[in-house]
């Protein structure tokens, strides 16, 4: 079980920088790399689903708790 986590998360890594942004393009009048703008939508899927995660094991926690009472 442990191999495979470890491979998972090598092939997420690998991905992750396969598709990485490129670098921008230098800026024609010689001032250096221009402003790259990045998409963080992928962040913000990982928060929702975190939250809802944690809501679903609050839920059954609170639901075992009251059980026991």
């Amino acid at each position: 079980m442990k191999n495979l986590r470890l491979t998972f998360l090598l092939i997420c890594i690998t991905i992750s920088i396969g598709f990485s942004q490129p670098p921008a393009d230098p800026d024609p009048n010689g001032n250096g790399g221009g402003n790259p703008t990045v998409p963080i939508s992928g962040i913000e899927l990982l928060i929702g689903a975190g939250c809802l995660v944690g809501i679903r094991r609050s839920l059954g926690f609170l639901k075992g708790f009251r059980k026991s009472s």
